[in-house]
């Protein structure tokens, strides 16, 4: 009982120490506007890496008959969100995150699946996908209009 009440108690000091800190809004502005640059060039090479990838798996690398199968098409939804991610666009970044847990879960599917070339390719494919999700989501929060205000004095 003491431990969690001791674990607690700490986590109230430090919470309340997190909250306290002051950023000048200059420092604020420019740490949000490289965090906001980082994520959305993580971002448009992860969609581009991602794109190629489902192309080339499908078509040449380990397609699921040989010749190519029609599974490539899977990779069609990822050019709608590329001039938009491009432009950085907020709302894009904000749906894309949503259409990248699809290629997610057949990252992890295929991957758990299938031996061999197929494998490697599917733990491509996710970690691909991870990133995806963590750039776009990133640059969403960081550019959202309460980040971007100037806080009070």
């Amino acid at each position: 009982m003491h431990q969690h009440t001791l674990a607690s108690s700490h986590y109230q000091v430090l919470s309340a120490w997190l909250l306290n800190l002051t950023f000048p809004a200059q420092s604020l502005k420019k740490t949000l506007m490289a965090i906001s640059t980082w994520s959305n060039r993580t971002a448009l090479f992860s969609l581009t890496s991602l794109l190629f990838l489902c192309l080339a798996w499908e078509l040449w690398l380990s397609p699921l008959h040989p010749g190519g199968s029609t599974l490539f098409i899977k990779a069609i939804p990822l050019l709608f969100p590329f001039f938009g991610i491009l432009h950085g666009k907020r709302y894009t970044h904000q749906w894309t995150s949503m259409l990248t847990l699809a290629y997610l879960t057949e990252g992890v599917v295929r991957a758990t699946v299938e031996t061999g070339n197929s494998q490697v390719l599917a733990v491509t494919e996710t970690i691909l996908a991870v990133l995806l999700f963590i750039s776009c989501v990133t640059y969403a929060r960081v550019t959202a209009p309460s980040m971007l205000a100037k806080p009070a004095d």
